[in-house]
């Protein structure tokens, strides 16, 4: 087994970037990837819906039963005799080492890398689109992202948009204007500084 995965979401534009060529790097991605990203190599698909507990199918669902013979291997959520080259997500283990937290199937892909023994993990085809319409599934991400990390997991973002910059609350420079949560809802409490050093100067004695 390789020491890296590269883990791709669907936005074909940004996972295109994705080491498809890299025999050191196993290529992993979800749902209606295999059609996305055509003929390039995946090493492993996650479909971790139950769709038989569903009162809907997708089309590429029954698309990805109709395979004999895929040259990926697919996971899934239940054990799932219709589709070729299939195995069971350990979602038992999961559960022991990351709770329940689990809101999307990057988050189920994350874990599986930790749960594997990768080392690194790199994040290729998404943007904040989805994790701004579902913030749970944000949460639930870095939750995974961060426990997988205690476990040995360093996780990058390659991507345009990335998932992290380099803001940190309360020590990247605060500023007053009318998108400050503090600021501009609590402006009661909060009054603009006036532009001087503000008790850094030096104190002279008299």
């Amino acid at each position: 087994m390789n020491s890296r995965v590269a883990i791709l979401g669907l936005v074909r534009e940004l996972g295109n970037a994705a080491p498809f060529h890299d025999k050191k790097t196993d290529i992993w991605t979800m749902n209606a990837g295999f059609k996305v990203y055509g003929q390039a190599k995946i090493n492993l698909l996650f479909e971790m819906h139950d769709w038989y507990a569903a009162d809907y199918l997708p089309k590429y669902y029954l698309e990805l039963r109709d395979i004999k013979h895929p040259k990926f291997k697919t996971i899934t959520a239940r054990n799932d005799l219709t589709l070729n080259n299939s195995f069971t997500y350990p979602i038992d283990d999961a559960v022991r080492r990351f709770g329940m937290f689990f809101k999307s199937s990057m988050s189920w892909m994350l874990a599986y890398a930790s749960l594997r023994g990768y080392k690194e993990a790199f994040v290729y085809g998404c943007n904040l689109t989805e994790f701004q319409r579902h913030p749970e599934m944000m949460a639930s991400f870095y939750h995974i992202e961060g426990v997988a990390r205690v476990h040995g997991l360093r996780t990058h973002f390659v991507n345009d948009q990335m998932l992290e910059d380099d803001w940190m609350y309360g020590i990247s420079p605060l500023r007053w204007d009318i998108h400050a949560d503090l600021a501009g809802d609590s402006s009661d409490n909060y009054v603009r500084k006036e532009p001087d050093t503000w008790g850094l100067k030096k104190v002279t004695d008299e």
